[in-house]
């Protein structure tokens, strides 16, 4: 049983490691650190700081956009009892009882008297709700329309905050402006540079990147284009797209 629920506990595990400020733990990709110049510590997954420890008692949680079972997990593990983290029809919330629970936002705040600020709310949640919905739909739209052969490679005429770079990244990123994405989503916008950034980003099969590559070709090999079109290449493919579209667009508009 995890007994790393408190400042105290987590400071003193800290700074019997190695270099006293930061110290891997037993869970995959995740470490305990200590904020540099400030007293607070934190539980880092990746590169996110998802529960944050303060010498005053307070507890803030963030999980930087990552709506996964995997953050949620860790939050629990590292929480006190009785505060969860739960998730409803996809929607997060922080319980302390069947009786308490606040809508999820990043920075809500769990103070030492028990008292809980900077939570969502109920029509936020339904916001996300209805944003998340329209990010399948223009994702599934997104890979009819590349089985279908009607979206090309990446070129001048795409959205210039998908298709720039700045930074060694799309130029919506380096600026952290994701209205675009909106406009895109909104208008069934479909740029060949969005899908690409997506698979740049997004884990997937190499089979799938190859399929996407040769049904936006204008020009395949003869031959390839009727491998990637039959029924069971399609449908692969597209259920593909779909949930790397999702996952890109996701991570950036429901943080």
């Amino acid at each position: 049983m995890n007994k790393l629920k408190s400042y105290e506990a987590i400071y003193e595990y800290i700074i019997a490691g190695h270099n006293q400020w930061d110290r891997p733990t037993e869970q995959r990709n995740t470490r305990l650190t200590r904020i540099y110049g400030r007293d607070e510590v934190a539980v880092r997954l990746h590169q996110t700081n998802i529960v944050t420890f303060y010498p005053n008692g307070d507890i803030v949680l963030a999980n930087g956009g990552w709506y996964t079972p995997t953050t949620s997990t860790r939050m629990n593990e590292y929480l006190p009892l009785p505060w969860r983290i739960v998730s409803d029809k996809g929607q997060w919330f922080l319980t302390k009882d069947w009786d308490h629970r606040w809508p999820f936002a990043n920075g809500i705040t769990i103070h030492a008297d028990g008292t809980v600020d900077r939570e969502g709310s109920l029509s936020e949640v339904q916001a996300r709700k209805e944003l998340r919905r329209s990010i399948k739909q223009y994702a599934t739209k997104f890979a009819d329309a590349v089985v279908a052969r009607q979206v090309g490679q990446p070129g001048a005429g795409d959205c210039m905050h998908c298709h720039w770079q700045a930074e060694g990244k799309p130029l919506g990123d380096a600026i952290e402006s994701n209205e675009h994405l909106l406009l895109h989503i909104e208008e069934d916008y479909f740029v060949p540079s969005l899908l690409w950034n997506a698979v740049h980003e997004v884990p997937h099969a190499p089979i799938e990147e190859i399929t996407i590559g040769i049904l936006t070709d204008p020009n395949p090999p003869e031959g390839h284009v009727q491998v990637a079109t039959n029924d069971y290449s399609k449908e692969y493919v597209k259920k593909g797209i779909v949930r790397i579209l999702t996952k890109y667009l996701s991570t950036r508009l429901l943080k």
